[in-house]
């Protein structure tokens, strides 16, 4: 299965990458293959892509976005959402306007089973993209978070929410920047979404 050789290809070791050739072959079988794909597979695709670091070409990644817009409601968890948001951002695609909405939407749908590391995973890609949803997904998005840190603070496994330094870990972990974003961006989320329902 292609899809699972290309998941699976970095495991290895962390600095393996693939033979040029090779991923050329892969890619080219998935993108004949991606009318028949669904969100959980896009989105492993499309993590696996990112963590080894390897940019497709345009037409491969217009191709993926494409066929995440038309099965948006496939991306029926929250670890498929946040691994496809996540992976564009890591990616540096820049997706129309449009399909941010249409996106979003779904990961709306979903933020009630997302857990703290998918919340983190997606706040880092939109703060990666520089998009600002609108008001109401903020606010839906700081209620989930919320949410799931009294859950934690419940049981003991989490710090509760406004706890100094708390640090929110994201799949590129290794990257300061992605370290940091759970102590300043949380803040700034629930501030706006405040200000706005003021």
């Amino acid at each position: 299965n292609a899809r699972v050789k290309l998941w699976t290809s970095h495991w290895p070791a962390p600095a393996h990458t693939p033979p040029p050739g090779w991923m050329d072959v892969i890619l080219n079988h998935l993108l004949h293959r991606m009318p028949q794909m669904q969100g959980p597979q896009l989105a492993c695709t499309m993590w696996a892509l990112a963590c080894l670091r390897h940019m497709p070409s345009q037409q491969w990644l217009s191709a993926a976005l494409l066929r995440a817009e038309h099965c948006v409601r496939s991306f029926d968890t929250g670890t498929s959402v946040a691994s496809m948001l996540w992976a564009v951002a890591a990616q540096r695609c820049a997706p129309p306007g449009a399909w941010m909405e249409h996106f979003l939407a779904q990961v709306q749908r979903r933020l009630h089973v997302c857990n703290l590391q998918a919340l983190a995973n997606i706040g880092w890609a939109l703060a990666t993209l520089r998009y600002r949803p609108c008001p109401a997904w903020t606010a839906a998005f700081v209620r989930a978070v919320l949410r799931r840190f009294r859950e934690g603070a419940r049981s003991s496994s989490l710090q509760p929410p406004g706890s100094a330094g708390l640090l929110i870990p994201v799949h590129n972990s290794s990257s300061s920047r992605g370290r940091q974003w759970g102590q300043g961006q949380l803040g700034l989320l629930a501030g706006s979404s405040s200000s706005s329902s003021s």
